[in-house]
C-alpha cells in the first residue's frame, strides 16, 4: 500500500484524515485496480500497516470512481442501441458491487491457519485468497443459482497470483514460495505496466 498504491510512506501511523491521502493515490494503481475489477480479476491489499481503515478509505475512493464513472455513449442508430449500451454499463457497475477487496494488514484482525510460508507477505496473501474463495462461493455462486444460471468457477493459485511490492525482501519471499511477483520502483511508476506485461 505505502509507496505503491499511494506515493508516500505512512509508516502505519498516518496522523491526518484518511481523505487527505486521496491526492497521493498513484494514477497507475487507480487505473490498474479499476481495470482488474472490470475484467473479473480479483484484487487484494496486503500491507504491514495496522491502519486498515485508512487503506479501506483509499480503496473506496478508487472503486467508488469506478462505480460513478460517466459512460459516454456513441450516437445511437436506434433507441434500442441506447438501451443496450446503458444495460451494458449497468451490468459492469453491478459486477463491481459483487466483488470484495480483502485487506490484510498489521491490525491483528485476521489469522492464517494454513501450512504455507509465513515469510514476507505470504501469509497475508494466503488469508486474502481464503476470503476471496469464500466470497465467491457464498455470494457469486449463490447469486447465479438464484437467477437460475451457473457461476463461473474461481481458482486462485500461486501461479495465478501476482504480488506487486516496493520491498525487494517481500518480492524475494514470494518468488521463493512460488508466487509470481513484480518489484515496483517508486521512482519509476510508469514502468509498472511494462513490468507486468513481461510476465505474460
Amino acid at each position: 500500500f505505502d509507496m505503491t498504491v499511494i506515493d508516500i510512506h505512512t509508516g502505519g501511523r498516518w496522523p491526518g484524515k484518511p481523505e487527505d491521502l486521496e491526492q497521493h493515490i498513484r494514477p497507475e494503481f487507480r487505473q490498474l485496480i479499476q481495470a482488474c475489477l472490470y475484467n473479473d480479476i480479483r484484487v487484494a491489499i496486503v500491507t504491514f500497516s495496522p491502519q486498515t481503515n485508512v487503506v479501506k478509505h483509499v480503496l473506496d475512493q478508487i472503486t467508488g470512481s469506478v462505480g460513478n464513472v460517466t459512460v459516454t455513449l456513441p450516437t445511437p442508430a436506434t433507441e434500442s442501441d441506447t438501451a443496450a449500451a446503458a444495460a451494458t454499463a449497468l451490468q459492469q457497475q453491478q459486477r463491481l458491487l459483487d466483488f470484495v477487496i480483502p485487506i490484510r494488514g498489521g491490525d491483528r484482525s485476521w489469522t492464517y491457519q494454513g501450512d504455507g510460508s509465513r515469510k514476507g507477505k505470504q501469509a497475508h496473501i494466503a488469508s486474502a485468497v481464503e476470503e476471496l474463495l469464500h466470497h465467491h462461493q457464498d455470494v457469486i455462486v449463490a447469486k447465479h443459482k438464484q437467477e437460475g444460471g451457473e457461476a463461473p468457477s474461481l481458482e486462485i493459485t500461486k501461479e495465478t497470483t501476482i504480488l506487486i511490492d516496493d520491498d525487494r525482501r517481500n518480492i524475494r519471499s514470494a518468488l521463493q514460495d512460488g508466487t509470481r511477483a513484480v518489484w515496483f520502483n517508486p521512482d519509476k511508476p510508469h514502468h509498472l505496466l511494462r513490468d507486468l506485461a513481461r510476465l505474460v
